[in-house]
This record gives C-alpha cells, structure tokens and sequence, in this order.
C-alpha cells in the first residue's frame, strides 16, 4: 500500500511542479498571438413552407455573437474557425472577413482577413491518445480576453451520431470546459 501511496504522491508533485506549469504558460503566450476574435450577427431562418429554400422573409431573428478564429497564414491573412460561426457582418479584429471555404458537414470554415495578420499556429504530426494533455484557447461570448484551458484527450477518433449535423470526422473529444464564444478556437498540445 505504501508503494502505491508513494507512487501516486509522486505523480501529483510532477503535475503541480512548476516545469509543467510554465511549459503551459509558454504555450498560452505563443498561441495568444494567434487568435482573434470573430464577432457577427447570427441569424435564424425558420422554412416556413417547408420547401428547404431559407429566404429573407424567413429570417426568424437575429442576435450579437462571436467566436474564437486562429491563424494559419499570416501572409495571406487566412484563419481557421467553426463553421456554425458563420453570420451577417463578420469582424476579426474590428475588420471585415471574407469566407473562403467552408464544410458545414466538418463545421470548418476559413475566412480572410487581409488587414489582420497574425503568427499562424504550425499542425501538429502527433498522434493524439486517451489521456494526453491539451490545451484549449478561446475567447468566452462577450470577453474581451481570451481564456485558456487545460484539458485531456477523451476520445482521440469519435463518430458522433449523423442527428448532430455534421458527417464528417473522426472528431476529438476532450473533456475540457469549453464556453460559448469558444467555438473555433484551436485546440493544442504542449509543442
């Protein structure tokens, strides 16, 4: 039992050790410098004639929102976000962005802002497991500073139920806490 106590004592110390906590800070300051801010005016449609064609007269309302987009060209000033952040007036940064692609079934979307260049975050070739730590930035709906979070890898390739709306995939599953305004946001590993 004393083995076991020690073992775990020892494990808990690595995690809270502060090598471990300014490997994560080092990260979070790399990768602030490149997110930005999405805000838009989202809009819902109802097909009321049940025709599968969402006309103007169908809009139902719409509302403020916003979403958290990374860099992954700062010479061409493109950046990865969720799809469903798609909306009237999109601004990254205070200036206007431009849909280039979009898969809803995958919920990605890349916009261009070309007046907004920032560092773009470089793919990782890890292959993520059950349990590896990660790292998810983003900013939360109506702040204006990002929050970072730390986090594991639930399930590395899950298919999620076609109900859902997306087809695509596999998708990461983490459990780390995730906001509204989050959405689009990278998620990271410590390199």
């Amino acid at each position: 039992m004393k083995p076991l106590v020690l073992s775990l004592l020892l494990v808990l110390s690595l995690l809270a050790s502060p090598v471990f906590a300014a490997a994560w800070v080092d990260v979070a300051t790399r990768t602030e410098q490149s997110i930005g801010r999405l805000a838009f005016i989202y809009q819902q449609y109802w097909d009321n004639n049940g025709d599968g064609v969402l006309t103007e007269d169908e809009l139902a309302y719409e509302s403020p929102s916003s979403c958290t987009a990374f860099s992954i060209s700062e010479a061409l000033g493109r950046y990865l976000i969720a799809a469903h952040c798609k909306g009237r007036d999109m601004l990254l940064d205070g200036f206007a962005a431009v849909v280039i692609h979009e898969d809803i079934s995958q919920d990605i979307m890349v916009i261009e802002v070309l007046e907004s260049k920032r560092p773009a975050l470089r793919p990782s070739n890890k292959i993520l497991r059950r349990g590896d730590d990660i790292a998810y930035v983003g900013f939360g709906y109506g702040l204006q500073e990002h929050l970072f979070r730390i986090g594991h890898v639930a399930a590395p390739s899950a298919s999620v139920p076609e109900a859902w709306g997306f087809t695509g995939g596999p998708f990461l599953i983490t459990d780390t806490g995730i906001v509204g305004g989050q959405s689009g946001g990278p998620i990271i590993d410590e390199d």
